[in-house]
């Protein structure tokens, strides 16, 4: 088995379409780290000054009802100075500022390109050899076919989260020279490490699932558009349907899981699930998915 995984894993390095996809995540994440190092800028005293004025007359303006805060917004417990408290302390009342701080919030909007990444690599990876005929050939020197589709599984899952944890890393080093020359290092603590961590370590899981998922309906489909096209379509489509007319059938959907895991947040709203739960339903449809394509694999014909 261990050959076996050797070959498979050097083959999905020598894909042109995994190369030209890292090659672009790097390229896009040195842009990224070049436009946040030139936007970002370290406020002076006379523009915190500045600042602190233009928010002052902001909250003043919002407790007397000028910006129209919804009197409904304000809670029970909570007081409208604590509404407009917040609404001044966001961004446009002082200078651009990229805090590395905030690093972890990055990392969760970022998840979400490398996990649909994943998906795309998984699925051509064996949905081009389906199409080319190697998957045929290979069976001929390796008849054991659930040794093979393993192993192809494997190196699928496996460098989807390794993969995603080298660009999320990439892409901290590129936001590192923006904050420590033009922005803040505030609050580097063992708490914002933890964060970080659990964060990489969900965007990891989450890519290794979706390239589960990718692979698995490839495989079936025998055909790369195939696992693409029903995937996004029922991610960007069909859920948002399902979503609007069955409301009640939101926590079985993939997407609000998804969003709850990667967050790390259960009380998001529109689902009643906790993170850990979100996580175990993600994995029970990956393996069911696998489960299926094997069956398959093991059973169908291969011409």
């Amino acid at each position: 088995m261990g050959a076996l995984l050797g070959v498979e894993f050097r083959r999905y390095l020598a894909r042109r379409t995994m190369r030209v996809a890292v090659l672009g995540a790097i390229t896009a994440i040195a842009v990224a780290g070049l436009i946040t190092f030139v936007v970002s800028q370290r406020p002076t005293a006379e523009g915190e000054a500045e600042a602190r004025v233009e928010r002052q007359k902001a909250f003043d303006a919002c407790v007397r009802g000028d910006l129209g805060i919804d009197p409904e917004d304000v809670q029970p417990g909570q007081t409208i100075e604590e509404i407009c408290g917040q609404v001044v302390s966001g961004p446009g009342f002082s200078a651009p500022q990229f805090a590395l701080s905030s690093l972890p919030s990055v990392f969760v909007g970022t998840s979400v390109p490398l996990l649909l990444l994943a998906w795309v690599l998984a699925a051509s990876f064996i949905g081009a050899e389906w199409h080319a005929g190697t998957v045929a050939t290979q069976l001929t020197w390796e008849p054991r076919r659930m040794r093979v589709f393993v192993a192809k599984a494997v190196v699928s899952i496996a460098l989807a989260a390794v993969l995603t944890v080298v660009l999320q890393a990439v892409l901290g080093a590129a936001l590192v020279p923006a904050a420590a020359f033009r922005g803040s290092t505030e609050g580097l603590d063992e708490a914002w490490l933890r964060e970080g961590l659990g964060v990489l370590m969900r965007g990891a899981a989450i890519s290794a699932i979706a390239a589960a998922l990718g692979y698995s309906i490839a495989s079936v489909a025998r055909n790369t558009a195939a696992s693409m096209g029903l995937g996004f379509g029922y991610l960007i489509i069909f859920e948002q349907l399902i979503a609007g007319l069955r409301p009640g059938w939101q926590p079985w959907l993939l997407v609000p899981n998804i969003a709850v895991f990667l967050s790390g947040d259960s009380n998001l709203g529109f689902i009643d699930r906790s993170v850990g739960e979100a996580g175990l339903l993600l994995c029970a449809y990956a393996a069911g998915a696998m489960v299926i394509a094997a069956g398959l694999f093991v059973r169908r014909d291969v011409t």
